[in-house]
C-alpha cells in the first residue's frame, strides 16, 4: 500500500510540474515570429520599482536588430554589436568599452534577452486574458487582446519569484513583461512600438572610431 501511495504521489507531482500545453504552444509561436523577422525596430519603456526601498526608475530603451547585429540605446548609453565585438558608448564618461560579447553574461543587454528570454529556465502556465485600449507611439488609439503567461523559474535559488508575460494575440508578439523579484522589486518592459523587416543601413551596426576621437577607448579583450 505504501508503495502504491508513493507511486501515485510521484505521478501527481510529475503532472503538476509539466508545462501548460496551451502556454507552450503560444510561446513557441512568439519565438518563431521573432526568429523569422529579418530586421526589427522596437521602442520600450522600462520601469524598476520597489516601494520599501522607495525606488521608481523609468528608462527609455530602443533597438534595431538585423541578423546577429544590433544597436541598442538605453537612455543615453549606446550598445553596438557588429557580430563580433560589443561597443559600449558612454557620453557622460566620454568612454567607449570594446569587448567580445558574452551572451551568458546576465548584465549584458541584448534584444534576444528581451524578446526570447523565456525559452530556457522556466516552467509556464496560462494566466489571465485582458482586453485593453491604448494610445500607441503615433498617438492613435488601439485595442489589444492580451494573453498573460506566468513564468516560474526552475532554479529554486533564483531571485525571481515569477514573470507575467503579456502576449498580443493578434500577432503573437510580446507586449509587456512584468518580473516580480523575491526582494520586492518589480521590473517591467512595455513595448511601445514594434516595426519589422525595415530596410536598415548597415552603418547602424558599425562602430565609427572617428566620431569618438576625444573618448577614452577601453579595449578589455
Amino acid at each position: 500500500m505504501k508503495k502504491i501511495l508513493t507511486s501515485l504521489l510521484f505521478c501527481s507531482m510529475t503532472i503538476l510540474a509539466q508545462n501548460d500545453p496551451a502556454a507552450e504552444e503560444l510561446l513557441n509561436k512568439v519565438s518563431e515570429n521573432i526568429k523569422a523577422y529579418e530586421s526589427m525596430y522596437i521602442n520600450i519603456n522600462h520601469n524598476l520599482s520597489n516601494k520599501e526601498e522607495m525606488i521608481n526608475q523609468t528608462n527609455k530603451v530602443s533597438f534595431v536588430k538585423k541578423g546577429d547585429s544590433y544597436n541598442v540605446k538605453w537612455n543615453n548609453i549606446t550598445f553596438i554589436y557588429d557580430g563580433k565585438f560589443l561597443y559600449t558608448i558612454n557620453p557622460d564618461d566620454e568612454e567607449v568599452t570594446i569587448s567580445s560579447e558574452d551572451f551568458d553574461e546576465e548584465s549584458s543587454i541584448t534584444p534576444n534577452k528581451i524578446l526570447t528570454f523565456f525559452e530556457e529556465g522556466y516552467e509556464f502556465k496560462m494566466d489571465i486574458k485582458q482586453d485593453i485600449t491604448i494610445t500607441d507611439y503615433y498617438e492613435q488609439r488601439e485595442r489589444k487582446v492580451l494573453q498573460y503567461v506566468k513564468l516560474i523559474p526552475i532554479d529554486s535559488n533564483s531571485e525571481i519569484e515569477h514573470i507575467l508575460l503579456a502576449i498580443e494575440l493578434k500577432n503573437n508578439r510580446i507586449y509587456k513583461s512584468i518580473e516580480k523579484g523575491k526582494n520586492g522589486t518589480t521590473t517591467s518592459y512595455t513595448i511601445t512600438s514594434f516595426e519589422v523587416n525595415l530596410p536598415l543601413n548597415d552603418e547602424l551596426f558599425l562602430f565609427n572610431k572617428k566620431k569618438y576621437k576625444d573618448y577614452y577607448i577601453n579595449d578589455i579583450d
